[in-house]
């Protein structure tokens, strides 16, 4: 029986509203920081990093853009470990071993599909997020008359 939650992963055009969906999650807990909890593919892309992301907090984080990181085959086993137990890694601290913890999910947006890895897919929660228009005629018939009413001029529609 599956006993972890499955990261997710939003992916989609630029402006689908990916990052905004992920800020939304974070709103739940606080608000998005850049120090903490909304952070880019660049500071999530080595074992060190991404160990002391997931060992400082509980509530989730945003990783945007994190191509780079599932190129690289021995971050992706660490982070299919973190998903389904409570350890990301470990190391060798003086002459111990100590667990590395992972105690919180992640959001990854990214404009790229999902990485090549059926084991990592498997403990990923796809979401492909179209592309939002603004619609092009803003304006209606008022019934029965031929003057015009127009809408929200912000109104959005999904694809």
């Amino acid at each position: 029986m599956k006993q972890w939650i499955n990261h997710l992963f939003l992916y989609g055009k630029a402006g689908s509203g990916k990052t905004t969906l992920a800020d939304m999650v974070l709103y739940l807990w606080d608000v998005p920081n850049s120090d903490t909890n909304d952070i880019g593919g660049s500071s999530f892309n080595t074992e060190a990093r991404i160990g002391e992301r997931l060992k400082k907090f509980t509530f989730p984080i945003v990783v945007n853009e994190p191509q780079g990181v599932f190129e690289k085959p021995d971050i992706v086993e660490m982070i299919k470990s973190s998903i389904e137990r409570t350890n990301s890694r470990g190391k060798f601290v003086g002459r111990g071993y100590k667990n590395i913890l992972s105690l919180n999910p992640v959001i990854y947006t990214s404009n790229h599909l999902l990485p090549d890895d059926d084991a990592l897919i498997r403990r990923l929660t796809a979401y492909h997020s179209h592309i939002m228009k603004e619609k092009q005629n803003n304006k209606k018939k008022v019934s029965g008359r031929n003057s015009t009413q127009k809408t929200a001029p912000n109104a959005y529609y999904m694809d």
